[in-house]
């Protein structure tokens, strides 16, 4: 994952923020709407490939007013045209602004994770030395476990004769052979998700294969396509 390099948080960012949204909210609340899903699913709605049939209609209607019954009301129909248009500029106006936020948010949450590993790998070697600290470091195991963020296998099987994929491991981890085949180990490529040959790595029974830095990702093959193999993870 990239290293973003994000400012300090400014809290006077937020209050202006929110100054902005509340004034949008007034600026559009009379327009706004909940549907609920069953709502939104029952109508027969307009898709931009019916837009120039409704375009259309409105171009005719406006030559030919004379032709319209009496209780049809052109300028309802004009004010829903203005709401729709409108309503759909100031939303794409704005979409990269809220786009943008939920990859902060993401990109965010990603390396607070991961430092909040690393601060439980930290501490499991302190606590070892600092009692007060075990209580702490059990606590952190606790969530840990439930969370299941990390995948630490233990005797992972790598079926006769083909691959599997670990996601998730901790930075810099240890893949181990622990079984009796050979293996051939290797990270997939950030854009093909595919294992590239030449970084393709022989792991025979008992050595190990470390993650290199930035991945944790990796592919491992059985070489052998008569027996299963068994792979033991390690945090480095």
């Amino acid at each position: 994952m990239p290293d973003y390099a994000f400012p300090a948080w400014d809290a006077a960012k937020k209050a202006l923020a929110k100054t902005a949204l509340d004034n949008l909210r007034t600026a559009v609340g009379s327009y706004l709407v909940n549907l609920t899903p069953l709502e939104r699913k029952k109508y027969f709605k307009l898709g931009n490939e019916r837009i120039p049939f409704v375009e259309k209609a409105n171009e005719t209607a406006h030559q030919h007013t004379g032709a319209l019954p009496s209780n049809f009301s052109l300028t309802k129909f004009d004010n829903l045209d203005s709401i729709r248009t409108e309503l759909s500029e100031i939303m794409n106006y704005g979409s990269d602004i809220f786009e943008g936020m939920n990859d902060a948010i993401m990109l965010a949450g990603v390396e607070e994770l991961n430092m909040s590993n690393d601060i439980y790998k930290y501490f499991k070697i302190t606590a070892k030395a600092d009692t007060p600290l075990n209580g702490q470091v059990a606590e952190m195991g606790k969530v840990y476990k439930k969370t299941g963020n990390r995948i630490e296998p233990t005797g992972v099987t790598v079926p006769a004769g083909a691959s599997i994929k670990l996601n998730g491991l901790q930075k810099l981890s240890h893949v181990v052979n622990s079984g009796k085949t050979i293996l051939t180990c290797g990270c997939p490529d950030e854009l093909s998700g595919k294992l590239k040959p030449f970084d393709a790595v022989d792991i025979q029974p008992g050595e190990s294969f470390q993650l290199p830095a930035g991945h944790t990702t990796i592919i491992i093959t059985n070489k052998d396509a008569g027996n299963p193999g068994e792979v033991t993870v390690k945090i480095a």
